[in-house]
């Protein structure tokens, strides 16, 4: 599924009028039944309704949706910014709502009085916006967040800007976001979490060419998208055809994370997983993955390994930095670096000379910053990755919420799966095993960083609702990957990520 920023979200509603066609009036007349079926669905008719209207599309769609629910039996009540210009399609249904029985309040100087037990429809700006909001428009901000009312913004909360803006201005903090059509990129980023912690994609009929020809670098999988990459295993398949992977990594008081990352590799469907560790772990080793191989010592024993994962608490040492240059130099099969093979990478830059093209690296945020610096946005950070994939010919894989996996093709698929849960010490390690894996398997390493990602995230969610996201840990992450490896294998999952379970979360005011 495609991700699109703001600005090429434009583009599309014109197309879709254009091939359909269809008029503006009747495309925002969709959006409204979509916004209404969601609301008849999760909002009681006793609520009372403040609906707060802009002077462009995003408000029309507001008077719309105020239109449909007010002819329900809805208790409805609109305001709009007065006097600004106006859309045509605004000043069409501004008409018709005048027509109706229905309070419809201009909003000058002082903004209407919210009761903290109303909902409130957040339909002033959308993603339409280009400059922060000030003065009245600002105040008006600041009054709903001050409210206390829940609030249901449409398309993007009013006040957050495009995608390169860091939020440092008034913005509606709303409960739920209804995004029209397709993900908007912006609500993907780490600044629209405070703003729009819940959010739902709606369907509005946008013409299928008009998407397909719009183009965009971001991507968002769908299990559907996941199950077409998995491989299905062999019926004459043997520990020996499923792949070799080696983990390298554990030193004095971080060994367990080479133990998970070893156990998220074992989990992956590799056929044989070996674990490079100090001595000293090789009991632990072998009292918790009785299957791991081992393997210790200041240098790597050339064996046939088809991938390898190197970094999970390998530590910083002159003795770690001989290892790892090792590795880059003379391994013939896929890497992936993930945590103390990323810090020695940027203690010493001249190491990216050895890079092999096609290394993954999963960096979570600090040792993202520093590989390439600070960014002063999630925007930023994102474009970062995307030059720094492209530079170097690797695949980044940024964790985090929507982990972001930027390929040396400049694409990038943001992943929806996984949960809060999930911000627990050793998941990182489980997922460096599992695509790690997925490479040892003959997986491309773009395609294993996908479909890892996504698995991961899966065997998250699925620990969460068996164990809830409070007390589960990384082991249990490790534990479902293989649930939800069946799942997507037989295309009987329905996870689609954060913002439709959250969603479903959402109380009904």
């Amino acid at each position: 599924m495609k991700i699109f920023t703001s600005h090429q979200i434009k583009e599309i509603d014109r197309l879709t009028m254009c091939y359909e066609p269809i008029s503006s009036a009747m495309l925002m007349e969709r959006a409204a039944s979509a916004l209404y079926g969601w609301m008849a669905a999760h909002i009681s008719p006793s609520t009372h309704i403040v609906v707060l209207c802009g002077p462009g599309n995003n408000g029309g769609d507001g008077l719309v949706l105020a239109r449909m629910l007010h002819q329900n039996g809805f208790w409805v009540e609109v305001h709009h910014l007065e006097p600004v210009h106006c859309s045509p399609d605004f000043s069409l249904n501004l008409e018709r709502l005048r027509q109706l029985n229905l309070h419809v309040g201009a909003i000058h100087d002082h903004a209407p009085p919210i009761a903290s037990s109303s909902l409130v429809v957040d339909a002033l700006f959308g993603s339409g916006l280009s400059r922060p909001l000030q003065g009245t428009l600002a105040a008006l901000v600041e009054h709903i967040n001050a409210s206390g009312a829940r609030v249901v913004s449409i398309d993007m909360p009013s006040g957050m800007l495009g995608e390169g803006h860091r939020i440092s201005h008034p913005t509606v903090r709303a409960h739920v976001c209804l995004t029209l059509g397709q993900p908007k990129l912006s609500l993907l980023l780490p600044e629209a979490r405070a703003y729009a912690p819940r959010w739902e994609v709606l369907d509005i009929g946008l013409h299928p060419q008009a998407l397909a020809e719009v183009p965009s670098p971001y991507q968002m999988p769908t299990p559907a998208d996941i199950g077409i990459l998995m491989r299905p295993l062999s019926p004459f398949a043997h520990k020996g055809s499923q792949g070799h992977v080696l983990v390298v990594g554990g030193s004095a008081g971080t060994m367990g994370a080479a133990l998970l990352c070893a156990h998220g590799a074992s989990r992956s469907g590799a056929g044989l997983v070996t674990a490079h560790v100090p001595e000293a772990a090789l009991p632990l080793l072998l009292q918790q993955s009785p299957e791991v191989l081992s393997s210790c010592g200041s240098s790597i024993a050339p064996r046939r390994y088809t991938a390898a994962a190197i970094g999970p608490g390998l530590g910083t040492s002159d003795g770690a930095v001989q290892l790892l240059t090792e590795l880059l130099q003379r391994a013939s099969y896929p890497l992936l670096l993930d945590a103390d093979a990323l810090n020695i990478v940027a203690q010493r830059p001249t190491l990216w000379n050895a890079v092999p093209k096609g290394t993954v690296i999963t960096p979570h945020l600090k040792e993202f910053e520093r590989l390439f610096g600070a960014a002063a946005s999630g925007y930023e950070r994102l474009q970062q990755a995307r030059c720094a994939a492209q530079q170097h010919g690797v695949v980044v894989v940024l964790k985090g919420a929507y982990t972001q996996v930027c390929l040396p093709s400049g694409e990038v698929h943001i992943n929806p799966t996984g949960n809060a849960g999930m911000a627990t010490g050793g998941s990182g390690d489980v997922l460096a095993g599992l695509v790690a894996g997925l490479m040892a398997q003959g997986y491309p390493p773009e395609q294993a960083a996908i479909v890892g990602v996504f698995v991961h995230g899966l065997a998250g969610d699925l620990a969460a609702q068996k164990l809830g996201p409070m007390g589960m840990n990384s082991a249990d992450i490790a534990n479902f990957v293989a649930v939800a490896l069946k799942q997507l294998a037989s295309g009987r999952t329905s996870s689609m990520g954060q913002h439709q379970r959250t969603s479903q979360h959402t109380h009904t005011p």
